[in-house]
């Protein structure tokens, strides 16, 4: 009878812990789910203008990340990120051998922030008459990078 009541209990516990396996799946894929519906939004997109202050790719160059001061739009941090296809294209237009820190870039982003650590993706970047990405296929590609 003992090793029976063993047996429900653990059946139990194991049941509870899958439901919070699922469930925590089921919270993350909804937030993914949220940026895609903010960033399908054209109205949640602003353009700025700012000072390039730091430049610095991720260790793997898959991530171009650009701290930009001084700008025209109050932002929640100066922290923001070129990813995915945006990042073949900047590339392509010459942004590493053109953008120095100093310059003075317009830029499109949606910006809200999504927490701790979570930097604000670039759909368009420009410099003078360098145009690097522009947001008819910024935006496009931000949202087939999220659903990848």
């Amino acid at each position: 009878m003992m090793q029976m009541k063993r047996r429900i209990k653990l059946f139990f516990m194991l049941v509870i812990v899958v439901f919070l396996c699922i469930l925590s799946s089921c919270y993350a894929l909804s937030d993914t789910a949220r940026m895609i519906s903010y960033y399908s939004e054209p109205s949640n997109y602003v353009a700025a203008t700012g000072t390039v202050i730091h430049i610095a790719y991720a260790e793997d160059f898959e991530s171009l990340y650009l701290g930009i001061s001084d700008t025209s739009y109050r932002f929640d941090d100066v922290n923001f990120v070129i990813e995915g296809k945006n990042l073949e294209i900047v590339r392509e237009a010459g942004i590493d051998d053109v953008l120095k820190i100093g310059d003075t870039v317009t830029f499109s982003v949606a910006p809200k922030y999504w927490g701790d650590g979570y930097c604000i993706p670039l759909v368009a970047i420009s410099t003078g008459d360098d145009v690097f990405l522009r947001i008819e296929e910024g935006v496009p590609n931000l949202l087939e990078w999220l659903r990848s």
